[in-house]
């Protein structure tokens, strides 16, 4: 070995490891900052019920007559939406002597209850934030075509971002909920991140091979564990089914999708009210980014709503900078640095962007990696909750809202000296394990039991960028 201290292995025998006083370190990408901002609230009972009015009477005429005669059949029509909890488990084991070898930093650079603990707490909050964008099932996104028999898949960074090595999928046809391709479930073993140009792609190894018959492009990668028995979805259901956008909105598929029960309510009667708003950009006219989220804030405003929240993929964000950026003036051009202290420093890019519609002025832009890239939300933040049957405290990472940055692992409470106990906060359960040669262990479990709640699906838009979600 070139880079040592020594070439006498006599010699090494006497050298010592130095190791670092550093803090321990996690590598993991950050988590989402919607998922951070919505907010929590604590339920009870078996659902979470609201209603809404979507329509007016008809029975309005210059001719009293028949403003009569329509009276009989069209009055003000009110939805409720009966929405009960969706489901995120996270489990760890551990052993006696596992947690007596990392006792000290002598031991360890870290305890080993805390590392697992903060493991499995990250993976909650991961999973959490790829609900939010989803419809119930565990979907994480879009994928391209894959042959039969592939051990392999590149997938955008909106949709790898939410995996992990060993993360068990499934694919499923034509929506998150559709019929699942057979050979599943799928192990994850490697996912390994490229850049070229402006694309970011991550190379996904996974066994065994695809079934026959191929995935066909488009079809969704969704967790194992996602359904029920009855292909009814387990999980909390968020963006992807409250304001979709599934087959750009148009054909047969379309119409079975919107014209089936969702939480009590048939939303094709009245979809952009029950459904939100969906902008296709003009991709044949080749619209700006920026003009494409214009109109989705010019269409909420015109529904009513007080839009206060945009929300888009960063690959996105960085797009509409560009475009931005191409027609700002000079003076913008050359601003210094944040410090102003250089006055030869050139400072590229926006650290913040606004809309406004009329006397609409967003301000709010969030570039959130979990968003499906291709897909931003025009939101109406005071409508949009999570209400959740458990304590939610824990999914927060103390990251101020949009700011960069991750938790510590050693922001962690040490689970291995609580008591064993069904509930521990209302989120975490430690119970006895299975024995292992090295002595007995602990499981311990993290649960969420919730749902996400759009209480005015016609106060937010979705506007679709390109026409497939997985290039």
């Amino acid at each position: 070995m070139a880079q040592n201290v020594t070439s006498d292995a006599a010699l090494l025998t006497i050298y010592k490891s130095w190791y670092t006083g550093k803090k321990f370190e996690q590598l993991l990408f950050r988590n989402s900052p919607l998922a951070a901002k919505i907010q929590k609230n604590r339920i009870g009972g078996k659902e979470y019920r609201f209603s809404a009015l979507y329509e007016r009477t008809a029975a309005v005429s210059g001719d009293y007559s028949v403003a009569v005669s329509i009276a009989a059949s069209s009055q003000a029509k009110n939805a409720e939406f009966v929405v009960p909890p969706g489901k995120i488990f996270s489990v760890f084991t551990i052993n006696q002597l596992e947690v007596l070898a990392s006792k000290d930093a002598q031991g360890a650079y870290i305890k080993a209850a805390i590392d697992r603990m903060f493991g499995a707490t990250e993976a909650t909050r991961k999973l959490f934030a790829a609900c939010l964008y989803g419809s119930g099932f565990g979907d994480f996104g879009q994928i391209p075509a894959v042959t039969a028999a592939a051990t392999t898949m590149s997938v955008n960074n909106s949709l790898a971002i939410k995996l992990s090595v060993g993360t068990q999928f499934e694919v499923a046809q034509l929506t998150p909920g559709g019929t699942l391709y057979g050979s599943g479930p799928f192990t994850i073993s490697a996912i390994d991140q490229t850049y070229s140009g402006a694309t970011t792609s991550n190379l996904i190894t996974f066994a065994p091979g695809a079934t026959a018959g191929n995935w066909t492009a488009g079809s969704y990668m969704v967790i194992r564990g996602g359904r029920d028995g009855s292909n009814n979805p387990n999980m909390p259901t968020g963006l992807g089914a409250w304001i979709p956008s599934y087959f750009q909105r148009t054909g047969g598929s379309w119409t079975t999708y919107i014209g089936t029960s969702f939480y009590g309510v048939t939303r094709n009667v009245a979809t952009s009210r029950l459904a939100g708003t969906y902008i296709m950009r003009d991709t044949g006219g080749s619209e700006k980014y920026s003009d494409a989220l214009m109109r989705g804030i010019r269409a909420v405003r015109a529904q009513g709503g007080v839009p206060t929240l945009l929300v888009l993929n960063d690959e996105d964000w960085f797009k509409v900078q560009v475009e931005l950026n191409a027609i700002t003036t000079g003076f913008q051009q050359v601003n210094t640095s944040p410090g102003k202290n250089d006055k030869n420093v050139f400072q590229r890019g926006l650290s913040d962007m606004g809309f406004q519609f009329s006397t609409s002025w967003l301000q709010y832009v969030i570039d959130d990696p979990y968003c499906p890239k291709g897909l931003a939300y025009v939101l109406d933040e005071e409508i949009i909750e999570f209400v959740g049957v458990t304590n939610t405290a824990p999914l927060s990472d103390g990251i101020v809202g949009n700011n960069p940055g991750v938790q510590s692992p050693s922001d962690i409470d040490d689970p291995s000296s609580m008591n064993y106990n069904l509930l521990i906060d209302d989120w975490l359960d430690v119970r006895p394990g299975t024995d292992t040669a090295d002595g007995p262990a602990a499981r311990v479990s993290l649960s969420v039991y919730g749902n996400f709640a759009v209480r005015n699906p016609a106060h937010c838009a979705v506007i679709q960028f390109e026409t497939n979600l997985y290039s």
